[in-house]
């Protein structure tokens, strides 16, 4: 209006221009504004333009602040700061829920000596000092974490020296990730190459010893068994002759544990122990973690546990010839624990190592009472004693057999060498013979390697359907048939090559009690009357080829694995290239963004882009689901977009062109959000 006039004054922010502060009053009441009410305008200005500044400045703290916030509550690591005296600052909610506390503000003020044993919490200590002392960082160190209730975990930790907008270091900061996992494989491959060196020691030490030695090897076997278990006792058994008892006549005892061997009279008493008896009889390995366990109804059996002093036992029975004839076994003292699965096959398989001895030894002395009796009787007793002599050279022969067998499985751990090498094992038994080995994957049998006439794709096929119907009988121990043209099972599979070899022999490869392949072999009619001498040589050979099998599945598994990680890490690397790195230069717009996927990869699109019409183009997508897929189909939408979007100047009809894209690529169950 003509008689009101209006008075600008800038609102000045470090030399330029952020606004204007307007005022007014009407012409007829006054000729001009005085100079002082202009003074007090510049100041209203001047207070209005650093009052905008500040809530600037709030605004973005808020902005940081919550980035911060989503950082320490999202992120699967633990991430903490403390001050100079290891006392935490802040945590993120992993180190909480990791620590069990439900809120991370309940750590503040706490040192890991409030979390952990004082062990680690001072070692943890001695680093950060170190740290505030020299400034110098460490990185990717592993750290034992031992927790009050005595379990253990592992973390690799980066910790760095953290520091004021000065440069003065104030405390210590760290992430910390959780390895545990990793060093549990790490420990059970190391247990398991431990197991296998132990066994094909003992195995090739007790193949030559004389009868003199036998008794100090089994003791020195013992102790290694107690050593490598970590027992207090490990124990050698041996059934009376009449049966009735057993007699504890090899012992090994760690340092402080009382031994019983001493006394060469113990024994206990099968016919008051009913329990025992009846558990010895049915020749299944026993695991009693705790005495107090055991039945109520064998109250004898617990006293005699408690007379010994255990408090938990490993008990494996001892068989020869088809019956039980003792048990070796591992006592806990101090503790009541548990024992690894592969305990109870390294005492299956050094009890049979000492039996095999036994056998040894009462063949040796056999041959000596022939000797003996030969003395008198050289006419009558000359067939006997060719026969026992074969006997025992045919025995040595096994066992020289069965040494150069261990010694040429146990270097191999690749799955594409070892199955040939156990397949050429077993038919070294068998000259003239045929067979294959299959090998069970996912829910049937695969034909891996076969001999000349059955290597073909129907003589496979053949070795593989007889491998599945011995599954089916849930096989254990090797399966001799004399002639397969009367089983009718086999007789039903269509057989070629294999007409002049009728024996059968079936021999399965134990991984955990489970059979994971199977040895098929076809040999003449002559060595049906050997096999009964073969078996224990293919069982306890079948026992080592199923340990290599079990390492060499565990290596593979563990190969694959890291090239599957190395795959997710490379296309983690491809992914997030894939977000811009830079913000758009845009005018008058600033834009920020980050992206941090839930697994390696993910199915979140951030992208801005300008296009050939000179349009900025600014996507934000989610495709359902987590992982590669999802990433696979971020990759499809984020091409579409960069595709359609060239010339469009539409952001409704780039919407529905990507639409209409995606509709071929995408199945009734899956979609992607994008704005």
């Amino acid at each position: 209006p003509p008689d009101l006039v209006r008075v600008f004054v800038p609102l000045l922010l470090r030399g330029k221009s952020i606004g204007i502060l307007e005022a007014g009053y009407n012409r007829k009441d006054r000729p001009m504004i005085t100079p002082e009410e202009m003074r007090l305008l510049n100041g209203l200005a001047e207070q209005a333009s650093i009052t905008v500044e500040n809530m600037r400045l709030i605004q973005q703290l808020n902005n940081e602040r919550d980035l911060l916030y989503t950082l320490m509550d999202n992120i699967p690591d633990a991430i903490y700061f403390k001050d100079k005296k290891s006392r935490f600052l802040r945590a993120s909610k992993a180190l909480a829920e990791k620590i069990g506390l439900p809120d991370p503000a309940d750590l503040i003020g706490k040192t890991d000596f409030d979390l952990f044993t004082n062990e680690h919490a001072q070692q943890a200590f001695e680093d950060e000092q170190r740290i505030l002392r020299t400034a110098a960082p460490e990185i990717d160190k592993e750290e034992k974490e031992t927790w009050p209730d005595s379990h253990v975990t592992w973390v690799s930790t980066t910790k760095m020296p953290l520091r004021d907008n000065k440069g003065n270091i104030i405390g210590t900061f760290g992430v910390s990730r959780d390895i545990t996992k990793r060093k549990t494989m790490e420990d059970a491959l190391r247990f398991r190459l431990q197991f296998e060196e132990h066994i094909t020691s003992l195995s090739s030490k007790f193949i030559n010893l004389n009868l003199k030695q036998i008794d100090d090897a089994i003791n020195d076997a013992l102790k290694v068994i107690g050593g490598f278990t970590g027992s207090d006792r490990s124990i050698l058994l041996l059934l009376s002759e009449n049966g009735t008892a057993l007699e504890r006549k090899y012992e090994w005892c760690a340092e402080g544990i009382k031994s019983f061997t001493r006394n060469k009279h113990y024994s206990i008493d099968l016919i008051s122990h009913q329990w025992l008896r009846d558990t010895i009889k049915n020749a299944n390995p026993v695991i009693v973690t705790r005495i107090d366990q055991l039945p109520g109804s064998v109250q004898k059996d617990k006293e005699a546990f408690r007379q010994l002093g255990v408090k938990s036992f490993l008990y494996v029975p001892l068989v020869y010839s088809g019956s039980v004839a003792g048990i070796i076994g591992i006592e806990s003292v101090r503790n009541e624990r548990t024992w690894p699965e592969d305990t109870t096959t390294l005492l299956t398989i050094v009890g049979e190592v000492f039996m095999n001895s036994f056998s040894r030894m009462r063949a040796e002395e056999k041959v000596q009472n022939a000797k003996d009796v030969l003395e008198l009787r050289v006419t009558e007793r000359t067939v006997d004693l060719k026969k026992t002599n074969e006997l025992l050279e045919t025995h040595i022969a096994q066992l020289n057999f069965l040494n150069a067998s261990v010694y040429e499985l146990s270097p191999i751990i690749t799955i594409d060498k070892l199955l040939p090498a156990i397949l050429n094992a077993f038919l070294a038994r068998f000259p003239g013979a045929q067979g294959g080995l299959c090998l069970h994957s996912g829910d049937r049998f695969r034909c891996i390697c076969a001999t000349v006439k059955l290597n073909d794709d129907h003589g496979q096929f053949c070795l593989e359907k007889a491998a599945q119907h011995a599954m089916r009988l849930d096989m254990q121990r090797p399966r001799f048939i004399d002639d397969w043209t009367h089983d009718e099972r086999l007789n039903e599979i269509s057989w070629s090559g294999v007409d002049q070899l009728p024996c059968h022999i079936a021999i399965p490869l134990l991984v955990d009690a489970k059979c994971k392949a199977v040895v098929q072999i076809f040999t003449n009619k002559e060595y049906a009357v050997l096999y009964d001498r073969e078996q224990t040589l293919l069982t306890t050979l079948a026992a080592h080829a199923g340990i290599c099998l079990s390492n060499a599945l565990l290596y593979q598994e563990r190969a694959e694995k890291a090239r599957l990680d190395g795959e997710l890490d490379a296309a983690r690397s491809i992914q997030q290239r894939f977000t811009p790195q830079q913000p758009p230069d845009i005018p008058h717009v600033k834009m920020t963004g980050v992206y941090y996927p839930a697994y390696e990869v993910g199915g979140d699109y951030l992208d801005y882009f300008q296009n050939e019409a000179g349009h900025w183009v600014v996507v934000i997508a989610d495709v359902c689901g987590k992982g590669i897929p999802a990433a696979l189909l971020m990759t499809t939408i984020r091409s579409a977009f960069r595709v359609e979007a060239k010339r469009e100047i539409s952001a409704q009809r780039l919407l529905c062109a990507v639409n209409a894209f995606m509709t071929l690529n995408l199945d009734d169950k899956s979609f992607v959000t994008a704005l």
